[in-house]
């Protein structure tokens, strides 16, 4: 189910974006949903996983993933792990870490991420 929530695995606290299934306006709100999060969680760690399986980003979800916002945001992430992206959008993630300097880590499975960010 779409959303941003906290869970906790291994003892750890993950900001879970859950953004499968969404495209256009409804995947930038739910971005968005997570940036504030991310933006009011007051712990020195910040864990973040994202599920982006058959999710299809807009140019303006793009753009907006790399403004002055997301990436003043992205320094407060100690890891990042997201799952559920496949064939060309990889190379989309690829170009967007270089452009940014993100640290987002590419995951087959959830549990492989789970795994990264708490290790």
């Amino acid at each position: 189910m779409a959303g941003c929530s906290i869970i906790t695995y291994k003892g750890k606290e993950i900001i879970y974006g859950d953004h499968q299934e969404l495209s256009g306006d409804e995947l930038l709100q739910n971005i968005k949903r997570v940036i504030k999060t991310v933006k009011d969680y007051k712990k020195p760690e910040v864990l973040f996983l994202g599920n982006f399986t058959n999710t299809y980003a807009s140019t303006e979800v793009m753009n907006y993933l790399k403004s002055s916002e997301v990436i003043a945001i992205n320094k407060k992430y100690t890891k990042m792990a997201v799952f559920g992206i496949m064939g060309i959008k990889k190379i989309m993630l690829k170009a967007f870490n270089a452009v940014t300097g993100d640290k987002t880590k590419l995951f087959s499975t959830e549990d492989e991420a789970k795994e990264y960010l708490v290790k």
